[in-house]
């Protein structure tokens, strides 16, 4: 009569299971397994957050994530936050000119650009020593993680390198108009950037590192800003019913202001802010600049 065989106890005992429920706890623990725990986890942390958009692996804008042969997606998330600390920054750039290189004419003002904070905006930059003097410049960016956030996956997170090109402007003649500061490294130049940053990028990226489970990449990011040049808003009154332009204005810019994903531009919310400004009746015209009656600008 043959033996049964009595299976061998596994070398892990009765931890296995353990190990995995443990492990399991732990992730939806950590607040960053869900959506909605991403944000309360965020929100409960960094009062200062204003706006928290979640993009998980399976979501179709997730460009960070791809699948295993058995159709498992790589554990990555990006959040986009914004927060109260979001401002405007002027920062001093000492720059070096490059003239030529390698018998090749470049004629510009290079260097690796680090900025104080995340910037969402970059509104200008100016030689200081001229504020009114226009400048052709250009911003390059490159992923400093290729692997963890290639090309432009790494837009508006700290994994984002920048780099800044100056042409020397000149005259019809061909005359320099920056006056170079001569040292024996090199000719530099000081030049002025401002930008809009939010300093809570990095402060959420640091805190996502120390609370998100092993296996799990969190990267924080600035959202894309919504710049709208232009709104053209037509409405009538009632006789005697005074329209109050400045109301009306500041209840728009906030409301454009606040927006945040995914929340989009309500063609009613609009109009709601002009009824409550004193309008009869209201409609848009979602080209030009944000005029009535005489117009205004926001």
């Amino acid at each position: 009569m043959g033996v049964l065989a009595k299976p061998e106890p596994s070398r892990f005992g009765r931890c296995g299971p353990a190990i995995a429920a443990r492990t399991a706890q732990t992730f939806h623990a950590s607040g960053f397994a869900t959506r909605s725990g991403i944000r309360r986890e965020i929100e409960l942390a960094l009062p200062d957050i204003t706006g928290v958009t979640t993009t998980m692996a399976s979501d179709p804008e997730m460009l960070r994530s791809g699948s295993t042969a058995l159709g498992v997606g790589d554990g990555v998330v990006d959040v986009h936050v914004r927060s109260s600390c979001r401002t405007t920054y002027e920062q001093s750039l000492y720059i070096p000119y490059i003239p030529d290189q390698d018998a090749v004419e470049v004629e510009r003002f290079l260097t690796i650009w680090t900025p104080l904070a995340q910037p969402t905006r970059i509104i200008d930059i100016r030689w200081t020593g001229d504020l009114t003097l226009p400048l052709n410049f250009k911003i390059y960016a490159r992923s400093a993680a290729p692997v963890r956030a290639p090309l432009l996956t790494c837009a508006f997170s700290n994994l984002e390198q920048y780099e800044i090109a100056i042409e020397m402007p000149k005259t019809p003649a061909g005359t320099p108009l920056i006056s170079l500061e001569q040292l024996t490294s090199g000719d530099f130049a000081w030049f002025k950037i401002t930008y809009e940053a939010d300093a809570a990028v990095a402060a959420v990226q640091q805190y996502a590192d120390n609370e998100t489970p092993a296996g799990l990449d969190v990267l924080i990011k600035a959202p894309i800003q919504l710049v709208i040049t232009k709104l053209v808003f037509n409405y009538t009154r009632q006789p005697g019913i005074l329209f109050n332009t400045e109301q009306a204005q500041q209840d728009i810019e906030h409301y454009i202001a606040a927006l945040m994903a995914p929340a989009r531009l309500s063609a009613a919310d609009l109009q709601d802010r002009l009824y409550s400004a004193g309008a009869d009746l209201a409609s848009i015209k979602r080209t030009g600049v944000l005029l009535v009656e005489g117009g205004f600008e926001v």
